[in-house]
């Protein structure tokens, strides 16, 4: 499936992905940015906290800025490329900030082809017999 890049700011192009994100207090959309320099899906704490999520854990994450602690959970994810369960950080970010689709899960579940000369980027849904490399 393709997708448009979306103009950004300064008309920097970007790969943004609208999901849908399942919670215990309900469904709540996001428009993600799918990081392929990122390796956790992460969105804002305060939707975080309106998804009524359950921590499985704490996460350090790390970036240009430094290091801040995020809580884990489990979430369900739905988007025109497909749907998947997976973790998902809540961490205190900027609000200017996307959230982000990053590797632990997204890119394990999905095949990505980035092509800006050509504007967009294509998803398409991994097979389900295809293991993990080890």
């Amino acid at each position: 499936m393709r997708f448009g890049y979306s103009r950004v700011g300064d008309n920097t192009l970007r790969p943004f992905l609208d999901v849908r994100l399942s919670g215990p207090r309900g469904i709540f959309r996001a428009r993600m940015l799918v990081d392929s320099g990122a390796d956790q899906t992460m969105i804002p704490a305060a939707l975080y906290r309106e998804l009524g999520l359950e921590d499985t854990g704490q996460v350090e994450l790390g970036g240009v800025g430094g290091n801040v602690l995020g809580r884990e959970a489990e979430v369900d994810f739905r988007c025109a490329a497909g749907n998947w369960s997976g973790h998902v950080v809540g961490a205190p970010m900027d609000p200017s900030f996307p959230p982000v689709l990053g590797h632990r899960d997204f890119f394990r579940h999905f095949l990505v082809c980035f092509d800006t000369l050509a504007g967009g980027f294509s998803i398409e849904a991994r097979r389900v017999d295809q293991s993990e490399p080890e």
